[in-house]
């Protein structure tokens, strides 16, 4: 049973695997970013069942933490985007909570040992290969609360899932249905279209003035120009206070002697050594009978005959070892035993059995490494130090860049005019700069940011040069065009009721000829059209194969949507093909025919249970 699971399920597994280590990298800490009284409220209801603000709060940061992993550094987060993520989250939760209630009155469930054999599998929870009951708890806690509610969360996911995958897997096609599809497939057919253009109605379509300032009130958002800022800003750069660094031979023979140990190979010992583990808590009684053991041990010069605490032979270093062990080493020479020794792993003993002296490289033999290393961490001093001094002269002069600038030498840089969403280009390209640059301080209360690291060895210090907020642009300034796209929307609307009043007079028996000569439209015939038709419009192309074969006294012809133009078409003639040995595409079509109609049925029964639903969303709730 277990193991029919595992096979059934793993391709899924995998999938609902992946989603949950990506949500535990997501929303690591998340229950100290919410406020636990705002996130018990409800945002919505699903027959009665409630969603939560804290629930959508998680979904959301996981939706937008995916955002930021895929745009990288163009990713920009306004207002309209953090609507819109919100609002996706809160319909996955609902769908999530419909299949939920769907599958819990169809009796679908998993039992507890068949959902801890998958969990147990999970790399998050791993260590060294094996389940760890401490990393489950850490990460559960942090992330999800409890492991209660991870499991919930886990075995819901694994449910669906296993439905969705169910359904698809379930569907199957009948033979005289693939034997349709395959006569489908070489099918050819005829038609012939004309082209009604909204431009037919230009000369005959007025706007109102009554019409333009409605639309203008109705929509003030199209017109509110966003709200803008400039900077001027400050850069501090490792690389400009290059020219302080000091490479004088005598400077880097300085560097050398004063870190003499990084350019060295360290003293080492090869010991066996004896450790008898003891708590930290261990009495003096337990401790004295551990030493007097080792005082043994030690009498009989012989560290392999150690019952329940096995010798090891190891090469050791000074920076290997701990204070207590170095201390014991350093007092020794080849072939002597150290006196018993505490250290907070228990008692130990060791026995010098060879030395290795430490080896120093001379100069010479460095030189590269010493002067790279001095100028690293002379840059890296000079970068703090100034840091420290533009930090404290832009903190005591929080309304100007000037002190800092003439104290360190700096030039006070400035950038053209953006809005929240930054440039493509410049400094202004950076989120860390961006999110300075409006926050509370620096845009409303015109205090000077605090230092940003934008780059390794690159630091800024930035404040506003010129704010535009937000406005609303007079009605006079865009009358005209309001006035163009109303009469353009007007157009279309009357090329698709004229396209559907030719379209009806198609049905009731007046020839296309006829329509064509009446208004003068220009015909166009297509022949021998198959469905991977290239070389015309897909719309067309995908309209005249959906159109059913007309009798001997109907019209088959419809109207097709060709993004501003409407056309009205007329399928003329079908060359219906025989049975056929498959090309591999075909094959490879039939093939994934049932896997896309169990697709096609999922989303039906989805939709289904979505409408039967009764669905409530709280829009105070959702506006906070």
């Amino acid at each position: 049973m277990m193991q029919s699971l595992r096979d059934k399920t793993q391709g899924l597994i995998a999938g609902i695997i992946a989603a949950i280590i990506a949500l535990s990298f997501a929303l690591w800490g998340i229950q100290n970013y919410l406020n636990p009284g705002r996130g018990t409220q409800v945002v919505a209801k699903v027959n009665g069942e409630k969603i939560t603000q804290a629930q959508e709060q998680i979904v959301y940061e996981q939706l937008k933490h995916n955002e930021m992993f895929k745009m990288g550094q163009g990713f920009s987060f306004d207002q309209k985007a953090q609507a819109q993520l919100k609002k996706t989250a809160l319909q996955q939760l609902i769908k999530k909570e419909v299949i939920s209630q769907a599958m819990n009155k169809m009796g679908i469930d998993v039992g507890q040992e068949a959902l801890w054999a998958v969990v147990r599998g999970l790399p998050m929870f791993q260590k060294n290969g094996h389940f760890s009951i401490d990393s489950f708890r850490m990460v559960t806690e942090r992330v999800f609360y409890s492991q209660q509610a991870f499991l919930d969360d886990f075995k819901n996911s694994l449910l669906q899932a296993q439905l969705e995958r169910g359904v698809i897997e379930s569907s199957f096609n009948l033979p005289h249905e693939i034997d349709t599809v395959k006569k489908l497939f070489k099918q050819r057919r005829d038609f012939g279209y004309f082209i009604v253009s909204p431009e037919r109605f230009a000369k005959t379509t007025q706007v109102e003035a009554a019409a333009i300032e409605k639309y203008y009130e109705q929509h003030h958002a199209e017109f509110t120009l966003p709200e803008k800022i400039s900077i001027q800003y400050v850069e501090l750069s490792s690389a400009e206070l290059r020219q302080k660094v000091n490479t004088s031979e005598e400077q880097l023979k300085k560097y050398y002697h004063s870190h003499i140990s990084s350019f060295s190979t360290p003293k080492k010992w090869q010991v066996t050594k004896v450790l008898l583990p003891l708590p930290q808590t261990a009495d003096a009684k337990v401790l004295d009978v551990a030493r007097k053991k080792l005082m043994q041990i030690k009498a009989a010069d012989d560290l392999t005959k150690v019952a329940g605490a096995p010798a090891t032979l190891v090469w050791l270093t000074h920076n290997e070892v701990g204070v207590e062990l170095a201390t014991q080493l350093d007092k020794l020479n080849v072939g002597q035993l150290s006196k018993p020794f505490r250290t907070k792993d228990g008692y130990s003993l060791v026995k010098i059995l060879a030395i290795q002296p430490e080896i120093i490289a001379p100069y010479k033999a460095v030189a590269a490494k010493v002067k790279q290393a001095s100028e690293h961490q002379q840059l890296a001093q000079f970068l703090s130090e100034a840091n420290d001094t533009l930090v404290d002269l832009t903190y005591t002069n929080s309304d100007s860049l000037e002190p800092a600038a003439k104290a360190l030498g700096l030039k006070i840089q400035t950038t053209d005019l953006v809005t929240e969403s930054g440039s493509k280009s410049g400094i202004l390209s950076n989120n860390k700069v961006l999110k300075a640059a409006f926050s509370e301080a620096v845009l409303k209360q015109g205090y000077n940011s605090n230092s940003i690291e934008i780059a390794p060895g690159k630091l800024v210090v930035l404040r506003i040069k010129n704010h535009i907020p937000e406005a609303l642009q007079p009605l006079d300034k865009v009358r005209a065009a309001i006035s163009e796209k109303l009469k353009i929307q007007e157009m279309q609307k009357k090329a698709h009721n004229f396209s559907q009043e030719l379209l009806a007079e198609l049905h009731h028996g007046k020839a296309i000829a006829q329509l064509v000569k009446q208004y003068n439209f220009a015909w166009h015939v297509v022949t021998n059209a198959d469905r991977n038709q290239n070389n015309k419009d897909v719309k067309l192309v995908e309209a005249a194969f959906d159109l059913n074969k007309s009798g001997t006294n109907e019209v088959s012809a419809a109207v097709v949507d060709l993004n501003g133009d409407y056309a009205v078409l007329q399928l003329l003639k079908v060359y219906d093909s025989q049975l056929h040995h498959e090309t591999t595409k075909e094959t490879g079509f039939l093939k994934e025919l049932p896997k896309q109609l169990g697709q096609f049925e999922y989303q039906l029964f989805i939709d289904n249970i979505t409408h039967k639903a009764k669905i409530k969303i709280n829009e105070k709730a959702e506006d906070k």
